[in-house]
């Protein structure tokens, strides 16, 4: 189920719920996601730790790319994973 992964997303503290809505800790959440899939718990957890992700966040996205690099299961386990966190942390609003 998405349930697991729904939830970690709003403890992420992204996604759900009304109010604001923070583009910085969606776009962490979904790197991390794709740098877990990728077997690369380091840069996972570099993307949370990163302070200043508006001016870092290239050095970030590279690592991923190039974890997805190394095979072509990690491209497709990169792309789905970030794939998923980026659908768990949307809502779609029609008529909004």
């Amino acid at each position: 189920g998405g349930g697991g992964a729904a939830a970690a997303a709003a403890a992420a503290g992204v996604g759900g719920g009304g109010g604001s809505r923070s583009s910085t800790a969606v776009a962490k959440y979904i790197w991390m996601e794709a740098a877990k899939a990728g077997q690369d718990a380091a840069a996972a957890d570099r993307i949370e730790k990163e302070k200043n992700w508006r001016h870092s966040y290239v050095d970030h996205v590279v690592k991923v790319m190039m974890i997805s690099a190394l095979s072509p299961s990690n491209a497709l386990n990169v792309a789905a994973a970030g794939l998923k966190a980026a659908a768990d942390c949307f809502t779609f609003v029609k008529g909004g």
